[in-house]
């Protein structure tokens, strides 16, 4: 199941219309939030499936919409916003422990924040199952997005990932070596 939609933020107070924010109560509308819409995705997905739909992992790349240039309050709030939407996700498919992948943002990117990606990290360190693959040194198509060749890249590592992790099987891509979190 894909969901994606660029220029959003995790809080309220972040970059952009649309949230993927748990404080449901705090925006202006239920349209605006994509993790309700997420919800209704995942759940039609496994109606359809007639509940035969096993959730294996999470792929996860956001954050530059929640830098403190754009607002304070969102960067502060990061670590505990990130850490309630994997929750919040987890207890959607049922599975505490699922994983979940993730990439920072580039420090080429004109909206890399530090607090953000220690946030990042820091739960990632913090939680086995989540897995932060380091792409600070990420090309760009433009001042802020990542292009072909990086994004070519995060997919292939985090394809790697979930043959580590044996999420799946597969033989691994032979890749340049990035720390993952």
């Amino acid at each position: 199941m894909k969901c994606s939609e660029g220029g959003t933020s995790i809080d309220p107070t972040g970059d952009g219309d649309r949230h993927w924010t748990t404080h449901f109560d705090e925006l202006a509308s239920p349209d605006d939030s994509l993790l309700l819409a997420f919800t209704h995705l995942i759940k039609s997905c496994l109606a359809a499936s007639q509940q035969h739909l096993d959730i294996k992992a999470m792929l996860w790349h956001q954050g530059e919409a929640d830098r403190g240039s754009y607002s304070q309050t969102a960067a502060d709030h990061y670590y505990d916003n990130l850490k309630a939407v994997f929750t919040y996700c987890r207890q959607l498919v049922d599975k505490p422990t699922l994983p979940i992948i993730c990439g920072t943002v580039s420090h080429h990117s004109e909206q890399y924040d530090p607090q953000v990606e220690k946030s990042m990290i820091q739960l990632a360190t913090e939680d086995p199952n989540i897995h932060m693959i380091d792409m600070e040194n990420g090309t760009l198509l433009d001042a802020y997005h990542f292009d072909a060749k990086s994004a070519e890249f995060f997919g292939n590592q985090g394809f790697n990932c979930l043959i580590d992790q044996k999420i799946i099987e597969g033989k691994k891509l032979d890749l340049p070596a990035v720390k993952i979190y």
